[in-house]
């Protein structure tokens, strides 16, 4: 039987540990994959949030659901740090004089829904705000089907008109999500706001 060298068993050795590593971290690749992959993922970024963010707001539905979480940006200037929780969201372009950013929430849901709620108010208390639900396909804006379409500059909008409250809202669809802008505000600022979201 022929002796191993101290060289040939630490290339054998160094082989099996690359070996591991490979076959690990392919299987980490699918199970991250999974249902329980993508759960544990979730749940790690929470805790990342919980942990580290100035920004996190334990429970944004107010109901003690553990599988959703947020955060809550008080500052017009964190916007850019909002984009980078939410890629997709949209910024408002234009907000009408005398209207001052109040704050914006970013829910996210372990089923991968996200939302954002832009909240404004003017001097005389009044507020408007701008809702955008993201989704990886249209079934949760089905029921959104009820409206008059109207033709803006730059989009097209659905004009909703609620007799009860007395609230007009517009909604658009962009890609994956949907923006709705609603509150007590005139018609005129709202078709701006629309037509000016970035």
């Amino acid at each position: 039987m022929e002796k191993q060298t101290p060289s040939r068993h630490r290339h054998q050795t160094l082989a099996l540990v690359l070996l591991t590593a490979i076959l690990l971290s392919c299987g980490l690749t699918w199970w991250l994959h999974t249902p329980s992959g993508h759960a544990a993922g979730f749940y790690l970024e929470k805790t990342r949030y919980r942990l580290f963010s100035p920004y996190y707001l334990p429970d944004p539905l107010e109901n003690g659901r553990s599988d959703v979480f947020g955060l809550r940006f008080e500052e017009e200037g964190d916007l850019e740090k909002a984009k980078q929780f939410m890629p997709e969201m949209m910024v408002p372009g234009y907000i009408p004089e005398g209207w001052a950013f109040q704050n914006l929430e970013i829910v996210k849901a372990l089923n991968g829904k996200m939302t954002a709620e832009y909240s404004y108010q003017n001097h005389e208390n009044h507020l408007f705000s701008i809702n955008e639900i993201m989704s990886e396909s249209d079934e949760g804006f089905r029921y959104f089907q009820e409206g008059e379409p109207t033709q803006l500059k730059k989009r097209k909008v659905n004009r909703l008109f609620d007799p009860v409250t007395e609230i007009l809202s517009l909604e658009f669809y962009q890609e994956q999500l949907m923006v709705i802008i609603s509150g007590e505000i005139d018609e005129e600022n709202l078709k701006m706001i629309a037509d000016d979201m970035k």
